[in-house]
């Protein structure tokens, strides 16, 4: 059965150069700002960023943002791509 299976390879564009070929910016994020998320648990719009962790992969960098909402304290996690 193994034998008989064919594979077929597939180029895909990476959105972090698709993002950067239209001219958009990828953003930083900071300890202390505050972003546009949406708590689940308030529905409040805006949190404030607590901690950012990077995790480094052969071809990009994902963020890890812990974010507090500001309105119920409530704690939520988001992930960021980034290319440095």
């Amino acid at each position: 059965m193994k034998d008989q299976l064919k594979y077929i390879k597939v180029d895909l564009p990476a959105v972090a150069s698709t993002h950067l070929e239209r001219g958009q910016n990828l953003k930083q994020y900071e300890v202390g700002s505050l972003i546009k998320n949406h708590c689940i648990n308030c529905h409040n719009d805006e949190q404030k960023v607590m901690k950012v962790v990077p995790k480094e992969f052969s071809e990009k960098v994902i963020n890890t943002l812990w974010i507090q909402c500001i309105k119920c304290g409530q704690n939520h996690s988001r992930l960021t791509s980034n290319n440095d």
